[in-house]
């Protein structure tokens, strides 16, 4: 006997969130990097936090995957954004991760109809994207009226921020 395996469209569509996630670890650790080495302690360390999350959330799909016994490869993903401004550093991050809310709304749609437990597994991921939009979209809010090239300003607001 062997143990069954996840349907094959059912895996197609979740091996590439694998890769969405790592991108999201590499552009949250150039984020750090940036925030690190021009003076933003307090950005420099919720980036580093969210590069710990974004591995995680990547280990939770591998996991799921390989506990219903799919072999795959893991996605190529591209070479991260280059900062020039804490305040490009937020709105990276609310892009991206407002874009990975509707990738994982997509996926789950898809999954919806072939598979109602991977449906539930997704919802995991869909209310990590919800809150992590509304927090992205809270720190662009607090950059309103700021000059957000001005790094003394933007010092000034970091603990709000971060």
């Amino acid at each position: 006997m062997k143990p069954k395996v996840l349907n094959a469209k059912v895996a197609s569509i979740l091996i590439p969130l694998i890769g969405y996630e790592y991108s999201h670890f590499y552009n949250y650790k150039s984020s750090a990097n940036y925030c690190r080495g021009v003076g933003f302690v307090k950005a420099a360390e919720f980036y580093e936090k969210e590069v710990v999350e974004e591995a995680e959330h990547s280990k939770r799909l591998q996991d799921f995957l390989t506990d219903w016994n799919v072999v795959f490869e893991l996605p190529t993903i591209e070479t991260p954004e280059t900062f020039t401004s804490l305040k490009q550093t937020i709105e990276s991050g609310y892009n991206r991760e407002y874009e990975l809310y509707e990738i994982y709304e997509e996926a789950s749609a898809k999954v919806c109809e072939m598979d109602t437990c991977v449906f539930d597994f997704l919802q995991q991921f869909r209310k990590i994207q919800q809150d992590t939009v509304a927090e992205y979209s809270d720190k662009l809010n607090l950059c309103e009226g700021v000059d957000t090239e001005d790094k003394f300003q933007m010092l000034m607001i970091e603990s709000l921020l971060f």
